[in-house]
């Protein structure tokens, strides 16, 4: 007898494995730009939260410090409090990694500007 029939057909034909590179590519096509996306939202996320503590870290010296800002609850006053001196009072690791630069908070400073709009104090982060 012939052994030369399809009966003991084994592995794939060419058509078969076509058929599973065109569902890998269009899987691809799907998956990629959404794990693009979701690591800029990651990104931006790591960022906000830095910067929120920063600022929590900014406000508590500001509260706990007040001979060196004795005017900050005037209206209209502003302030200056600089990431060094959350650093030195133990507010904030020098070792904190600010995710958009990639510098320690030693390496890269940066200041907090305190304005007192109308009574009501707002912290902005200027890295």
């Amino acid at each position: 007898m012939n052994n030369r029939g399809y009966k003991n057909k084994k592995g794939f034909t060419l058509i078969e494995l076509l058929a599973i590179l065109v569902i890998l590519g269009i899987i691809t096509l799907v998956a990629v730009p959404n794990v693009l996306s979701t690591i800029s939202r990651s990104k931006t996320r790591d960022y906000e939260e830095f910067k929120q503590t920063v600022i929590n870290a900014a406000e508590v010296y500001v509260e706990t410090h007040p001979d060196k800002y004795p005017n900050i609850k005037t209206p209209g006053q502003s302030a200056t409090v600089t990431t060094d001196d959350l650093v030195t009072v133990g507010l904030l690791n020098s070792n904190m990694t600010n995710p958009d630069t990639k510098k320690t908070i030693f390496e890269s400073g940066g200041t907090i500007s305190v304005q007192n709009s109308g009574g009501t104090l707002t912290y902005t982060y200027n890295p």
